[in-house]
Order: C-alpha cells, then structure tokens, then sequence
C-alpha cells in the first residue's frame, strides 16, 4: 500500500497516473517497426541510422507511459498553433480536399518514404500565396537555438521534411511555426524552397532504399554524442547480430508505390509477414562489414527461422 492509502470507491494518485500512462502505452501497442521512412529523417545528418532502422536492423525503442504522455502533450501545442494562425486572419486547410477525413499526404521515393502536412495556409490579412504549414513543439533549450540560428542549422531533420513536402505540392515557401513548451513563447520562420537541397535528400533517399551499399557511419567513435545515444550503436559499433526478418534478408526488395517482394519466393510481402524471415533467410551481405563475427557465427546466432512467409504468387 502506498503512503497514499485508498478509500472506499477511490483509487490511490499513483494508481490513477499509473492507469493513465497505461492508457497511452494501449493506444500505442504496434511493434514500432516502420512501414516506410519518415521525411523528417532523410535530413539526418547519418544516413546509416535511417538506412538501419527501415531496414529493420535493429530492434525499435519501446516509449513508455510518461514519454508518450510528453509527445501528445506536444501535438496539442502544435494544434493551437493553427488556431493562432486561424485567430489572424489566416485561411488554413488542413485535411486533403479529395479525402476530407485525412491530411494531406506527401510521398517521394516510390512510397517509401512518406509523411503527412500539418497543413497548407495563406494569410488572407496580405492576399499571400498558398504556403506549408509546419508546426513543432521545442524545450527551452533546443527553441531559442532553433530561433537564434534558424532550422536549417538547429533542426536539419525538420527543415528536410518541409523542403520534400514543398517538392511534392509545388509551394514555394513554408512557414515553420514553433512553441516553446517551459513558457509557451512562440515564433515563425519563412523557408523557401530549394530544389537543389531536395535534389540531394532524393539521391541519398534511393541509396538508402536501393539496399545496395551500406552508408557510411557518422563516426568511428562509439563515444560521439550522435552514435552514443542512437539505437544502432550495437550494430555500427559493438558487433550486435542484425534482427532477422525479411528487411534484412538478400532476397527482398523495394517495389513501386511502398510495396516489398521476395526475389527467392516470388512474392508480396506483407508487414506481419516480414518481421519473422523464413527458412531460405539470407542476411543482405551489405550488413557484414561491420560485424567483427564472421557470417557463419551471424546466422548461427540469429533466432531459429520461421515457415515461409508468403505463398507463391508474382510480386
């Protein structure tokens, strides 16, 4: 019992914000594994780290209650931002006009890649243009260096997702809006488009999907802040076994419109499907390099395989 004893008909204040962090790991219950890469992370400055983690190469990070209280707390931060903008004059359209009930989707990359806009605005105030809408939520820290130096420099992987969401619509300018959540001041930065920097994020977009070469690491140094703190260090740096499934398996491949084959079975590959692997499972070669083990000692290591994944149709 805590020091906080229970009463007829009331639960205990621990047993209450327990419940609710509960709650929130409920809503939150899928295996982590991404379907395609986010936007956002293609403007990592270490592209192995978004290579490995659409490949599947290491197992995700679980949130916990608390944390993902802390990211819905953000999203409501980000939602009053649009209605500020609303407040001023602005006309804000943030579902897609062809599928009323869902927000306007950017894909790149043949559906590999994808994300979804905060919205698409105009200040109505000035008869501007129609502009991206992109709404963020910082601590204190990470928003006065955001303002000070601008995103670009402050927050790469967000000035990347603006950049491919202005591609794929055509805008030529976004508007970053953001809130800092330890005392709620705000600010604005207009981004213009630049199509030579979303020529760049493309071509390290098709290296990463063409699962062909293994980028390179951002340092050799275990003990860089980036690869100390990054869910791959295992991998890049300690000799960790890939996770066996499909994504890290030779015989798969990316196919048009976000789809995955296998080249051994002939087949589509559904989500469920891949995380197990099969008994003809191959680690991609690409994946050796770092390993200080041999490819033997990898697969003797790895799980036992599973059945075939798929049946025998075209892919």
């Amino acid at each position: 019992m805590s020091e906080q004893q229970s009463y007829h008909g009331r639960r205990t204040v621990e047993e209450i914000v327990d419940a609710i962090y509960k709650s929130y790991e409920a809503d939150n219950e899928g295996d982590g594994l991404p379907w395609s890469i986010r936007p956002s992370s293609i403007g990592d400055e270490c592209g192995r780290a978004v290579q490995l983690a659409w490949m599947w190469v290491t197992a995700p990070r679980k949130f916990d209650g608390r944390m993902l209280g802390l990211f819905e707390a953000g999203k409501r931060a980000e939602d009053e931002l649009i209605r500020d903008l609303k407040r001023i004059g602005w006309e804000v359209i943030e579902k897609d006009p062809a599928r009323p009930t869902k927000q306007w989707q950017a894909k790149v990359l043949d559906g590999h890649c994808k994300g979804y806009l905060d919205g698409i605005g105009r200040d109505r105030v000035v008869s501007g243009p129609w502009m991206l809408l992109e709404m963020k939520s910082h601590n204190n820290k990470s928003f006065n260096k955001t303002k000070k130096y601008g995103v670009a420099a402050a927050k790469p992987e967000h000035y990347a997702q603006m950049q491919l969401y202005m591609h794929v619509f055509g805008l030529e300018v976004a508007v970053y809006s953001f809130t800092n959540k330890d005392n709620s001041e705000k600010w604005k930065e207009y981004v213009d488009y630049d199509a030579s920097y979303v020529e760049r994020l493309l071509e390290k977009g098709s290296m990463i999907i063409g699962k062909r070469v293994l980028l390179p690491r951002i340092s050799n140094n275990p003990d860089y802040f980036k690869c100390r703190f990054c869910d791959h260090k295992g991998f890049c740096h300690e000799g960790a076994v890939p996770e066996r499934n499909c994504r890290t398996c030779e015989h798969s491949r990316a196919l048009a419109d976000g789809a995955w084959g296998c080249d051994k079975h002939k087949c589509a590959l559904a989500h469920d499907l891949m995380k197990a692997g099969c008994t003809d499972y191959q680690l991609n070669p690409m994946l050796l390099p770092t390993a200080e083990e041999t490819a033997s000692s990898r697969r003797s290591r790895s799980r036992a395989p599973a059945a075939p994944v798929c049946e025998d149709q075209e892919a």
